[in-house]
């Protein structure tokens, strides 16, 4: 390594203004003044060349300590190994002292990193990290007693592990497939090399999952619909995610869903909203349930039927009201609903009240023609006969009320 001599110490009094001022800069230790003051001289000279390039040495060395106090250590050794070999004699305890500095703080970043790892369960990364920070300092004493805590720890745990795998041998001897399955579980999350653990795992799991298939198919052939559900889910949480057992699943899954809407369509039914019992029988329908299809055929007749027998009874309670003309149309909707078969006498009733509304129509008519030859009477007494056949027909009320002088409300 070349040094250089401090030769700044012993300048002569003599030195220019500027020459003095930026000595005593630097006797200060306020390199970055006197490296100005040094600018201003005569930069080809070589007593000048030489403190300008042991100035620049120091600010470097501030500048490694304040990149290094600063969290950036990595860039502080970076700068220091380019600065070494122009160091000023005398300086290597320094050097030395400034490497250790950012080393420590690099080692110490990645302990950090590997406490957090560890808290979070990540043994590996955590190891990765401490053996990094000893890399950086080999007698880094937080780093050696955490690694020694992890490797007791992790012998503790291999030792349970086998205890474990040893347990669930045992529980498979005894012919206790899911207890050995937990006992293999344990043992591959305790083990370093979970492997044979593991293997042994998923081979029961996958017994036990096919085992849970054959239940729900036997279960569904039964129409138990929620035990069925119960064993597929099963089988898919102990690893059989293929094909068949999602597709037992979405089956099951659409059957109760089915079921639930069938359920509701039944209640509303009963309850004569028949709107709403149509939108729960078509959900229903939506999932396209085969062994719901007896069961959707029955609803649809059964509301089908008490929508009519509903309809039925408005309109006779309109026939029986003389309001012939509501109970002609909802006589009509019944009628063509049922695709002109009829329902009950609706087809007779149907024809009767079209006779008295024709006849109805022509006292309508005479008492227009009445009114129009200013004959009163006669417009009320036609008037009066409409209404005798049906007090809903067009504006009759109305204009008989009129012709009597009442006002009629709304």
């Amino acid at each position: 390594m070349r040094k250089l001599p401090l030769l700044l110490l012993t300048l002569a009094s003599c030195q220019s203004s500027a020459l003095e001022v930026g000595d005593k800069y630097f006797r200060q230790k306020s390199y970055l003044e006197a490296y100005s003051e040094y600018t201003q001289l005569d930069v080809d000279d070589s007593e000048v060349q030489q403190r300008l390039e042991v100035t620049r040495y120091f600010l470097a060395e501030e500048m490694v300590r304040k990149l290094s106090n600063s969290g950036h250590p990595d860039e502080a050794l970076d700068l220091l190994n380019s600065i070494v070999d122009g160091a000023p004699v005398g300086q290597d305890d320094v050097l030395l002292d400034l490497e250790l500095r950012c080393k420590n703080h690099i080692a110490t970043r990645h302990f950090d990193l590997a406490l957090s790892l560890n808290d979070v369960g990540n043994k590996n990364g955590a190891i990765r990290e401490l053996l990094v920070a000893l890399s950086w300092r080999e007698d880094f004493a937080p780093a050696i007693e955490r690694l020694d805590i992890i490797t007791e720890r992790e012998s503790m745990r291999n030792q349970q592990g086998i205890e474990n795998y040893l347990e669930a041998v045992h529980h498979l001897e005894n012919g206790n497939d899911v207890r050995a399955r937990t006992s293999f579980m344990h043992a591959g999350n305790l083990l370093t090399d979970p492997q044979l653990a593991n293997n042994r795992l998923n081979g029961i799991s996958r017994t036990l999952a096919e085992e849970s298939m054959r239940q729900a198919e036997m279960y569904l052939d039964a129409g138990q619909t929620g035990m069925a559900w119960a064993a597929v889910q099963d089988a898919i949480h102990l690893g059989m995610a293929d094909d068949s057992a999602l597709s037992m699943a979405q089956r099951i899954d659409n059957m109760l869903l089915s079921q639930a809407h069938l359920i509701s369509a039944d209640i509303r039914v009963r309850a004569g909203d028949h709107e709403s019992a149509n939108e729960s029988i078509a959900k229903a329908a939506s999932y396209s349930v085969v062994e719901h299809t007896a069961d959707l055929i029955e609803l649809r007749n059964r509301n089908s039927e008490l929508h009519q027998q509903q309809r039925y009874l408005y309109a006779r309670s309109y026939e029986l009201d003389s309001q012939l003309q509501h109970a002609r149309d909802i006589y009509l909707e019944i009628y063509a609903e049922s695709e002109q078969f009829g329902y009950k006498d609706t087809e007779q009733r149907l024809m009767n009240i079209s006779s008295r509304l024709t006849e109805a129509e022509m006292y309508y008519q005479q008492a227009l023609s009445a009114a129009q030859n200013s004959d009163l009477q006669s417009h009320k007494d036609m008037l009066r006969s409409v209404l005798q056949i049906a007090i809903d027909y067009k504006d009759a009320l109305y204009l008989f009320a009129e012709a009597n002088n009442v006002e009629l409300s709304e």
